[in-house]
């Protein structure tokens, strides 16, 4: 089962499009990439400390899209990207 917090880490592997929707903010974001490609998130977080000693404070998270693949010499590789902002 895939943990789908902010703050969540994980892969999706050989999709084409991410959707994340803040339904706090009211806003979509998508991600759509024309090759398969693995999605990688991960948060972005500081240290602090606080009366009750170290805590971790949420910053924001990180959306990688990630693809292995090799080149021969003289071979071209290329992937176009769309991202889109919309409100909800």
């Amino acid at each position: 089962m895939q943990d789908h917090a902010l703050a969540s880490r994980g892969a999706l592997e050989k999709i084409k499009r991410l959707k994340i929707v803040d339904k706090w903010k009211e806003f979509i974001v998508s991600l759509e990439a024309d090759r398969p490609a693995s999605f990688w998130r991960f948060p972005i977080e500081t240290v602090s400390q606080s009366e009750s000693g170290f805590e971790k404070n949420y910053q924001s998270s990180v959306v990688f899209l990630n693809w292995k693949f090799s080149l021969d010499p003289n071979e071209k590789w290329g992937v176009k990207i769309v991202l889109r902002i919309e409100g909800e």
